[in-house]
């Protein structure tokens, strides 16, 4: 569709660091610049742009990840060749022609899905300014929303009435069946068409790394019109797990002062904004994720999570230490004094000024546990009951994921937690090797929860993973639902909820994974369903490309190499414990547990191993 002289000149007028620089923290080095890689989850800086002597390309030496401008744009901000190639010429501020085809309709999935948010946002933009926003322009006075803010975050109004957005905007290159998929019209439950999904709201157009919109915030301007806030459902561009509101806009200022401020609203970003405080991000409805996090950690080196009240604090200090433990970025906790958002407070005399203070005071997730940890410590009386205090802190510690860390993390988070509690790291150590609970004759071996066995714990996730992304891969590996999903298989709590939800929903028709979240009531179980449909993705490309077993039938065995090494140990523990007229050899045991099984791959390793 482009003159290969245009592409051409499009790639040499593009300055591939300050492209990527805008996404990922470089630093020069020599004739490279190096960073975090984005595509997946680097720890330390393997990722080298290079720009020197005519040579524009980038590469992950870590993962393998490589290309150029092009590359880039559409692997990073999913976009298509068509679009990257629009997205750069615009960039470069280059006249771009198409030669042929220029009036083609795209048949590509997220080629829609951009156009009906393009189409989407013109229209709730155009009626903000008519006569049918008048309510909604009551409302942005109200909220002291300035006409600045205003346009700088697009914001918009659905009118009330059920048809007002299919009539405006539907038509042949834009149907019906991409405006219900993008989440901005619903399918009746009765008969046949389908109806706005946002009516008499407030719209918060949500935009992807690059300014364009994929999604909408809607709140509501009448009281009776419940709930007060809604966001467009997910779809193969808007994922919240994945999202930040107002990420396009504040990205420059993260990067700049190395700190992002992440807050739970859209006003309260366009307030911090507004009040100068233009490193303000929000979440859409969720806790910070892992996916969040390892985006913001190639931008800079603290999140601040600002909560309203005390209780919401701990709440997101237990969540945040997880992230600690797992990502090379510090996290702090500001929770606002007498339960006020951010809004609220900015809203007075002193607003910035004690926003600002409350910024800098924010208490280092660590700190702040260990402050709260301290009044129950206080309040144990005797050298046992506090013994007993400072083992279920520890205790508590590892369950949020202290072990789980790299080694080096893990060792000054040991000798930080060390330094706040007066317990010698050496004991915090061992408490941390010790498992979870004492092991004793009576107890069901299929009961003890194995999430500290790594093998296990990947494999139930490897078995979520590829379901989610392909729900056809249980029909494809010849399995019925049950076979592939059985309640039985899962000893991780949050997997088995997660199987038992497909399971059902596969009894009918392959489910979408907006069909899997609606499902899922715990926020929790969202967020994990949401990475795990990502992992998903990696373990089917990579089957596909070594032409190997199918991806689920692999999970599967491996997860029964786990299971039958863990009944061959307990065996073997049996038999170790035998009575005297108990004269089998530890060969019989093996044998016998061999008989039984289909596999004996992990018999055979763990027999010779013995």
């Amino acid at each position: 569709m482009f003159d290969r002289t245009d592409i051409d000149r499009i790639r040499e007028m593009t300055d591939l660091a300050a492209l990527i620089g805008e996404h990922v923290v470089l630093t020069a080095r020599g004739h490279e610049h190096v960073g975090l890689c984005p595509f997946h989850d680097d720890k330390n800086p393997s990722f080298a742009v290079v720009t020197h002597k005519g040579n524009h390309f980038y590469k992950c030496h870590s993962c393998g990840e490589s290309g150029d401008c092009y590359t880039f744009v559409q692997k990073f901000l999913q976009q298509d060749f068509t679009e990257a190639v629009t997205f750069l010429a615009e960039r470069a501020g280059y006249q771009l022609e198409r030669v042929t085809g220029a009036n083609r309709t795209q048949s590509d999935r997220k080629a829609w899905l951009r156009r009906a948010a393009r189409a989407a946002q013109e229209f709730f933009r155009e009626t903000l300014q008519g006569e049918k926003g008048e309510l909604a322009r009551r409302t942005i006075e109200q909220r002291n929303i300035a006409p600045e803010m205003v346009d700088r975050f697009e914001l918009g109004a659905a009118p009330a009435g059920w048809e007002n957005l299919r009539q405006a905007i539907m038509a042949p290159d834009l149907p019906e069946k991409v405006l219900v998929a993008a989440g901005l019209l619903k399918e009746r439950s009765e008969g046949t068409g389908s109806y706005d999904a946002f009516r008499n709201r407030l719209i918060f157009p949500i935009h992807d790394d690059s300014g364009n919109p994929i999604a909408f915030g809607a709140r509501a301007m009448d009281d009776d019109d419940q709930p007060k806030y809604l966001n467009s459902s997910e779809h193969d561009l808007f994922h919240k797990g994945q999202t930040l509101y107002g990420m396009h806009l504040a990205r420059p200022t993260i990067v700049r002062t190395r700190q992002a401020i992440v807050t739970e609203g859209y006003t309260d970003v366009i307030a911090c904004h507004a009040a100068g405080f233009e490193n303000v991000i929000g979440t859409l409805g969720t806790a910070l994720t892992d996916d969040h996090v390892r985006r913001l950690s190639r931008l800079c080196d603290t999140i601040v999570l600002v909560f309203d009240g005390d209780e919401a604090g701990q709440k997101a200090a237990e969540r945040a230490i997880r992230i600690v433990f797992r990502h090379p970025v510090d996290v702090k906790i500001c929770v606002l004094d007498d339960g006020q958002d951010p809004d609220d407070l900015l809203r007075q005399a002193d607003g910035n000024d004690r926003f600002q203070a409350s910024i800098e005071s924010a208490s280092d997730t660590l700190d702040y546990l260990v402050a709260r940890f301290r009044g129950r410590l206080d309040d144990a009386e005797g050298l046992s009951a506090r013994q007993r205090t400072l083992e279920q802190f520890i205790d508590m510690l590892r369950g949020l994921g202290l072990d789980e860390a790299e080694p080096m993390r893990r060792s000054m988070l040991v000798n930080r937690i060390a330094e706040l509690t007066g317990v010698a790291a050496r004991d915090i150590e061992s408490r941390l090797r010790r498992p979870s609970g004492p092991a004793t004759p009576e107890t069901n071996v299929e009961a003890v929860p194995e999430t500290a066995s790594g093998a296990r714990q990947i494999a139930e996730r490897d078995i979520l993973a590829v379901v989610l992304y392909r729900t056809e891969s249980v029909s494809e590996a010849g399995l019925s639902p049950r076979d592939a999903l059985g309640g039985d298989r899962f000893l991780d709590t949050a997997h088995r909820i997660l199987a038992d939800t497909l399971r059902d929903l596969l009894q009918s028709n392959p489910p979408t994974m907006q069909a899997v979240l609606g499902r899922l009531e715990d926020e929790n179980h969202r967020e994990l369903a949401s990475r795990l449909y990502f992992i998903g993705e990696r373990l089917v490309s990579d089957s596909a490309e070594d032409g190997g077993e199918h991806p689920l039938r692999r999970a599967i065995t491996a997860l029964e190499d786990c299971v039958q090494e863990h009944e061959l140990q307990r065996d073997l523990a049996d038999w170790k414990n035998r009575d005297a007229t108990d004269d089998r050899t530890a060969a019989d045991v093996i044998r016998n547990l061999g008989s039984r099984k289909r596999r004996p791959s992990a018999i055979l390793r763990t027999g010779e191993r013995d």
